[in-house]
């Protein structure tokens, strides 16, 4: 079953190819989270659109479950878009391999286009929370973990609640490349410190962010 999908500059030179590939990534991981099929789709797990400036292959190729598939298109002028643009542009690319690939294996499109309005009507906005909220000691309060994840960075941050769920205030914790190898790695523990402080602590726990509620 087919859950996860990406963009790739497979011509472009390694440091716009790894540019291009975090810029998108923002779009093709709120797609991920917005894809909700049970179409039998056989082996392939994974959909990646190769975007080239002159395509060599019409016909997507099965790379061990990967579906590849070329769409054109030129990431120099990708570069020069705004935020807002690229996401546009991102999801266009994306929808153009997906309906060939669809095209090809006789899938229904619905759901893919489906999840493209989901993602439309989010604004394109990939945001979520990281494990689950918790209480402090005193249950007056609870906290969460945030993700932002756009274009140019993502951005973590805590965020408190009260007990009627109403936000009380949310602190930037860290940002870092909008890519989940990069920003995973702060993500190892989450927790508080006292009543009123939480902590995030990266993987390897060589780094500390706190967050203060009041």
């Amino acid at each position: 079953m087919i859950r996860e999908f990406d963009l790739d500059a497979p011509k472009s030179e390694k440091p716009e190819r790894l540019r291009f590939r975090s810029e998108t990534r923002c779009v093709t991981a709120l797609f991920e989270q917005c894809y909700k099929s049970s179409q039998a789709t056989g082996k392939p797990w994974k959909i990646l659109v190769e975007v080239v400036e002159m395509v060599e292959r019409k016909n997507h190729v099965d790379l061990l479950g990967v579906l590849t598939v070329q769409v054109a298109g030129v990431v120099h002028d990708f570069f020069n878009l705004s935020a807002s643009a690229k996401m546009e542009k991102s999801l266009e690319y994306l929808m153009d391999g997906i309906g060939l690939i669809a095209a090809q294996r006789q899938w229904n499109v619905v759901p893919f286009r489906d999840a493209e309005a989901e993602v439309r009507r989010r604004d394109f906005l990939n945001e979520w929370v990281w494990g689950s909220a918790i209480k402090n000691s005193a249950k007056s309060l609870s906290a969460e973990v945030l993700i932002r994840h756009g274009v140019d960075e993502a951005e973590i941050s805590a965020r408190f609640t009260d007990q009627d769920g109403n936000v009380v205030k949310v602190v930037h914790l860290v940002s870092d490349a909008p890519n989940e190898f990069i920003f995973g790695e702060y993500l190892g523990s989450f927790g508080w410190l006292d009543a009123n402080t939480v902590e995030l602590v990266s993987r390897n726990g060589r780094k500390r962010f706190m967050a203060h509620a009041i």
